[in-house]
């Protein structure tokens, strides 16, 4: 074949495709023109339909109408028609359901969740999580007969952010109230005029044991049951009528002190590092390591087993943390609430925080009870009350209280703890009748007798120091300020036992009692 004649040939292919593309272009031109025209027919048959009325539309207009409405149903989540849901429109578009979506709760379409990001930790839990971790939410957003979105639960955040203090308290495992920290520029007497000392405790550190200095030795004792007292040998509850266990007192910083010095010794004698102790206190199966509890056990005969492993999961939590809770911290929590529910143990796992610290913090600061709940003083209508509900209730009762019980007369005003602390203080006013006595400032006599009673605990318990006192008990109406600021009056008084403090607290007060009756302002 000729050049020529190649040539040629390659035009009239040319021609060829060219030819097809425009009758390809013809036919999509008619296409379009004949839906556009269909498309001005159904708009001018549903004009039409909608001048007639429901008497003269026809049935299977009716019939599809109403089927196409239920699918829409049918699909809505919970969380469609909820308040917080700003994104939605007046007619929305029926989604069809997916595995992803059935799992999704009701605050996917909350406007909180704006801004986070797609592969979030809670998110990609929540694609994982079991049927045993779905919240009501959840549920009723995978149910299929659930078609009507209006008696779903708004989707509020649970709980709020508490009253924050403008000074921010630390403690740590063995100074464990949370106080200001101390100012190396102020005195003794400045810094510990209003809580107990803690002068005699080194520095603390998150993450490994205190100085180097060991414990009381042990002497090789024998880590026997049978060597232990009975409130020792396992981590039972004390049993009913057990008159002979131990009465539980506060443990105070020279424990925690006495502790940590034995648990390390312990754990340099078997080789468990810091955090392996860690994760041994935070089992949960203390009774797998029973014969390591009860070698730490040793120097607090007093204690019973299963008080001290709760003291030291506490304790040495990875996650102690005592500071207050930030925004962020609570925004994430309420977040998780709905994920796993209200489990502070689960919660924990994506919080920074201890199962404890998270527990508190739900039980103190729900959203719903934030604005009802009195946070000032109680009134004196408030205390009346309370005082005839704890008569009544001690009368008929077994002498003690059970604050749960007197919550509702208050109208979920008042918390159980907040009734608990709050009968602490007026129980020496309460009479039998459930009348009050009028409070008053203490007289010099009372202070002497109070300051007997406190040095009666220090004798009777073996105490060392004044974190270990019990400042509320019997205290009438001396308050527990009256001993901070006393003993801060003694020259190097964070120095000395409590004891030592104590007698030359009760002989100061005797001088005073002697002057007054001297004057005659006594009888």
């Amino acid at each position: 074949m000729s050049i020529q004649d190649k040539k040629k040939k390659d035009k009239s292919k040319k021609k060829d495709k060219k030819h097809k593309k425009d009758k390809k272009k013809e036919q999509k031109h008619k296409t379009s023109k004949a839906v556009v025209k269909e498309s001005n027919k159904n708009v001018e048959i549903k004009e039409s339909k909608s001048d007639m009325t429901t008497d003269q539309v026809p049935t299977k207009d009716i019939f599809v109408n109403k089927t196409k409405e239920k699918t829409i149903k049918q699909y809505q989540s919970a969380s469609d028609s909820d308040d917080t849901d700003q994104e939605q429109s007046t007619q929305r578009r029926s989604v069809p359901k997916t595995n992803q979506k059935q799992y999704q709760s009701a605050s996917d379409s909350d406007d909180t969740d704006q801004g986070q990001q797609h592969l979030s930790i809670i998110e990609r839990k929540r694609k994982r999580s079991s049927s045993n971790y779905r919240t009501r939410e959840i549920i009723e957003d995978s149910d299929e007969s659930d078609f009507s979105s209006d008696d779903s639960e708004p989707n509020v955040d649970q709980f709020a952010l508490g009253n924050q203090k403008k000074r921010k308290l630390k403690s740590n495992r063995i100074c464990s109230r949370r106080t200001l920290e101390y100012n190396k520029d102020a005195s003794a007497a400045d810094n510990y005029k209003g809580k107990a000392s803690s002068a005699f405790v080194p520095t603390v550190h998150q993450n490994f044991f205190i100085s180097d200095s060991d414990s009381d030795t042990d002497s090789n004792d024998d880590y026997g049951s049978d060597s232990f007292p009975e409130w020792q040998r396992s981590f039972k509850n004390k049993p009913a009528n057990a008159s002979h266990w131990p009465k539980t007192r506060r443990f105070g910083y020279s424990d925690n002190l006495k502790l940590e010095k034995r648990i390390k010794k312990i754990c340099r004698r078997e080789n468990i590092s810091f955090q392996q102790v860690q994760e041994i206190f935070a089992s949960d199966r203390p009774s797998a390591h029973l014969k390591f509890f009860q070698k730490i056990a040793r120097p607090f005969p007093n204690i019973s087993l299963k008080s001290l492993a709760m003291h030291c999961r506490d304790a040495y939590h990875p996650k102690r943390d005592n500071t207050p809770w930030t925004d962020e911290e609570v925004k994430k929590l309420n977040e998780l609430v709905k994920v796993y529910g209200a489990n502070p143990k689960k919660l924990s796992e994506y919080l920074n925080r201890t199962p404890l610290d998270i527990s508190r913090y739900m039980n103190r600061n729900r959203a719903n009870d934030i604005s009802k709940v009195s946070r000032g003083r109680w009134t004196k209508e408030d205390d009346e009350l309370l005082a005839k509900a704890v008569a009544k209730q001690l009368a008929t009762g077994d002498g003690k209280l059970r604050a749960l019980d007197i919550e509702p007369l208050f109208n979920s005003k008042k918390t159980k703890e907040q009734i608990h602390n709050r009968y602490k203080r007026i129980r020496h006013r309460i009479k039998p009748d459930g009348t009050l006595m009028e409070d008053r400032k203490a007289t010099v006599i009372e202070e002497l007798e109070y300051l007997e009673k406190l040095k009666e605990q220090v004798v009777n318990n073996k105490l060392q120091e004044e974190s270990q006192l019990n400042l509320l008990k019997d205290s009438g109406f001396v308050t527990a300020q009256f001993y901070y600021k006393r003993r801060a009056r003694i020259p190097g008084f964070e120095k000395m036992k409590v004891l030592d403090i104590l007698n030359i607290l009760i002989d100061q007060q005797k001088r005073i009692v002697e002057s007054r009756r001297e004057e005659g302002l006594l009888e």
